[in-house]
């Protein structure tokens, strides 16, 4: 793939899309944990990686709320909706789903 001629995606229109998709869904997903459930709800258990034991991911907005999520070693924080919650890691915190 050579990005510097024109219409380089016409045979391959998805590859770009895909790659640069899977790290920001391994970052969100994986590291941040991140998930949306059916019942609206979003659950967050986040886990910081050996080589990097604080985190912190701002600006995410997902099923109407835009939230910031915050980890160390020990602990995690999410602040969404002007409230700051913070928990142990290995115990998810849930933003309820939007009425």
């Amino acid at each position: 793939m050579a990005a510097n001629y024109i219409e380089y995606r016409k045979e391959t229109p998805l590859q770009s899309t895909i790659d640069a998709s899977a790290a920001a869904q391994s970052i969100i997903f994986g590291m941040f944990g991140i998930h949306a459930v059916t019942s609206g709800a979003i659950n967050i258990n986040p886990h910081p990686p050996f080589f990097s034991p604080s985190i912190a991911l701002t600006g995410v907005k997902l099923r109407g709320h835009e939230f910031d999520v915050a980890a160390n070693p020990n602990t995690f924080r999410v602040t969404s909706d002007g409230r700051t919650l913070t928990s142990q890691i290995g115990t998810e915190l849930v933003i309820p789903a939007k009425p």
